[in-house]
């Protein structure tokens, strides 16, 4: 059984066609686990639903994790999570607060809970942004601009 720790599963070339097939069961049934004893047992909503993603994932030719929402990650860890470089995420640490974070000696510790509530914020505030350009972009009369608003756009291009 594993630990509090993590997982990382890469996907394996020769086993691609054993992943797309597992994501097509999956995806069509309510699976079962059988013992060596031929007892069965269903999975529980839950983890289907987690085993059917990382199904999906390998079978797609992604790398999945499996971590606790209580894990600790390393500085490097949690940059690696948010793509960002570790000297990025060690600003967003010290000088704008931006995710909690502990010491543990000289180490500064990032709980994976706590990653994922500021990933989820930095994604509503870039789709807000999104949001506020498109109306812009609609005042402005979309991709038809109005000759009035050119020079206005070349300006601002440059």
């Amino acid at each position: 059984m594993a630990g509090l720790g993590h997982m990382v599963a890469v996907p394996e070339t020769e086993d691609q066609s054993t992943y797309r097939r597992l994501d097509q069961l999956l995806g069509q049934s309510a699976p079962r686990i059988v013992g060596d004893d031929g007892e069965t047992a269903e999975l529980p909503p839950t983890l289907l639903r987690m085993v059917r993603e990382l199904a999906h994932l390998l079978a797609t030719n992604h790398v999945a994790i499996l971590t606790s929402a209580q894990q600790n990650l390393t500085t490097q860890q949690a940059a690696d999570l948010l793509g960002i470089s570790r000297p990025t995420l060690v600003r967003l640490l010290e000088e704008e607060r931006a995710i909690p974070f502990a010491r543990v000696g000289t180490h500064r510790r990032i709980r994976f809970a706590d990653l994922l509530a500021y990933r989820q914020q930095l994604y509503q505030r870039q789709r807000q942004a999104m949001a506020e350009l498109t109306a812009l972009g609609e005042e402005m009369g979309g991709y038809g601009v109005p000759v009035d608003k050119e020079p206005v756009l070349s300006s601002a291009a440059r």
